[in-house]
């Protein structure tokens, strides 16, 4: 699998109170999957 050479993106998601778990999981998940399908480092948080 040939890794990218683009430099990484920095995303941030701004959560509220009530907010959906689940929504948040939606927006997060397929980012991870993609990170993992180019052999890319995971996501970090801070």
């Amino acid at each position: 699998m040939e890794k990218s050479l683009t430099p990484p993106i920095t995303l941030g998601f701004v959560l509220i109170p009530r907010f959906s778990m689940l929504a948040f999981f939606s927006a997060v998940e397929p980012l991870r999957i993609a990170n993992r399908l180019a052999g890319r480092a995971p996501i970090v948080g801070s």
